[in-house]
């Protein structure tokens, strides 16, 4: 019975949202996001059967890439496959570091070890694809990867990580350009 009574308040601990961030960043190196403030739109709140149109907030959700690097970079085995090379040794095509870009870039050229971060905008649904609110919830999300890996790690999915999420309209409103600011 005492089994059962464990049970019932195994997540004490972690009961509010402040108390799962704080364990987060406490046991797991939780990279925080950054929200970023774009502008204002008009919205209408329903309260009590009462409708109030009000101003809100419209913003995106920025996870810092450097942050996120630097805690990849805290685990052992991930310094040891970004020594590795992936240059293939028999002339076959299997990656960028094989290709002509890579050959003739300056960068690559002086410092071949360099961090390859490759950058990727995809937009998801958070509701049915074919009801009647598909627009509304639409999110953009931008991810980046670490093409220093050994190939069969760079299209895993923990390989792939976050670091801008905004409102798919926003984008529209506001342009691109201002989405990739905090990224450069």
């Amino acid at each position: 019975m005492q089994d059962f009574e464990k049970a019932r308040n195994m997540f004490e601990d972690i009961a509010s949202p402040f108390k799962i961030k704080r364990y987060f960043a406490e046991k797991f190196s939780l990279v925080k996001l950054t929200k970023i403030f774009l502008g204002h739109r008009a919205d209408t709140l329903r309260n009590n059967k009462l409708m109030k149109q009000t101003l809100m907030a419209e913003t995106c959700q920025y996870i810092s890439i450097i942050e996120t690097i630097k805690c990849i970079f805290t685990n052992e085995r991930m310094q040891q496959l970004y020594m590795q090379t992936n240059k293939s040794e028999d002339k076959i095509m299997r990656d960028y570091c094989d290709g002509f870009n890579f050959a003739v870039h300056p960068l690559y050229n002086r410092f071949p070890e360099a961090l390859q971060i490759q950058v990727y905008s995809d937009d998801l649904e958070q509701t049915n694809p074919l009801g009647s609110k598909t627009k509304i919830h639409k999110m953009g999300a931008i991810y980046f990867t670490l093409r220093n890996l050994p190939t069969k790690y760079n299209s895993s999915l923990a390989n792939i990580h976050s670091c801008l999420l905004f409102n798919s309209t926003d984008k529209e409103k506001y342009g691109f350009e201002n989405f990739l600011d905090p990224l450069l």
